[in-house]
């Protein structure tokens, strides 16, 4: 595109990435989407923290198209990627991605388990922090670990009625927590 050819990398990144998304997500062009990022894979100027969000894309478009087995690999490339480089937000949708990719596999425990270890170990904004607990809430649910979902899904309502408000999320967080509740 036009910032390539001026020599601006870094904004060309940034736009073949967000394109990708729009693919993926919004047109569902899924050979755009793959011919995009194999452009970002071949370019010798793209940036490591390019690269690590292209691995993020790259493990997205997998999912959409069924491939889930692939779409983990590059989802644990990405992941190795974005610890290295300490892209902490990146990390966090790289690791719910995974989470749901090991489930869609028949691997809910260990979906569950990845999730509470990062809920452990985090320094997350709020926002990002109810997000993740909201993620591992559901993630219980679907693996039918049900007792272990109320906890994250309270935090994470706790968090969306106080430090980041947000109606739509209040509202998911407080269904899932009454479907945790059972009858």
């Amino acid at each position: 595109g036009l910032h390539r050819g001026a020599g601006r990398v870094s904004a060309w990144v940034e736009d073949a990435l967000a394109l990708v998304y729009l693919q993926i997500y919004k047109r569902g062009d899924f050979a755009a989407a793959r011919a995009l990022l194999d452009e970002l894979e071949s370019s010798r100027d793209v940036h490591d923290e390019g690269r690590a969000h292209a691995l993020f894309h790259a493990g997205q478009l997998a999912a959409e198209v069924g491939e889930l087995r692939p779409a983990l690999a590059h989802l644990e490339r990405a992941a190795a990627s974005a610890e290295r480089l300490g892209l902490e937000r990146l990390g966090v949708g790289v690791l719910q991605l995974r989470a749901e990719m090991l489930r869609h596999l028949g691997r809910g425990d260990e979906a569950v388990e990845l999730l509470a270890s990062a809920l452990e170990n985090n320094e997350l904004e709020p926002c990002d922090q109810a997000l993740l607990l909201a993620n591992a809430g559901w993630l219980a649910i679907a693996a039918d670990r049900i007792e272990e979902a109320r906890e994250p899904l309270e935090r994470s309502l706790s968090l969306r009625r106080g430090e980041c408000p947000n109606p739509t999320s209040e509202a998911i967080a407080s269904s899932r927590r009454s479907t945790s509740s059972g009858p």
